[in-house]
């Protein structure tokens, strides 16, 4: 009994090391829709709010959103990034935009 509970430890142990170790691989505009999300979540402000205050038009964030563009251009990304009154160092620094985690088609 008392190596049983040793070993679930264990086990229960590897599997939070490996959950954590596990990088998610994606591909390029997944990333930055994600790193939308997590924004508009941690700013509280609604997609909505993002249209005006960047002045990109709803259909233009909805592809981005969505991932039909392939890509974002840099002047567009450049609105979204000022509407959130962060730097493009700030928008850039998560593990999403690490190379060995992209995927560029």
């Amino acid at each position: 009994m008392i190596v049983f509970i040793g070993l679930f430890i264990t086990i229960k142990h590897v599997k939070m090391y490996l959950i954590k170790t596990i990088e998610v691989v994606m591909k390029l505009n997944e990333a930055i829709s994600s790193r939308i999300r997590e924004l508009l979540t941690q700013k509280n402000m609604s997609q909505y709010k993002l249209e005006q205050l960047s002045g990109l038009t709803h259909n233009t964030m909805l592809c981005i959103m969505s991932g039909r563009y392939q890509s974002c251009n840099l002047k567009t990304l450049i609105k979204i990034i000022s509407a959130f009154n962060i730097t493009v160092s700030d928008f850039f620094a998560c593990d999403k935009f690490n190379l060995e985690n992209l995927i560029i088609d």
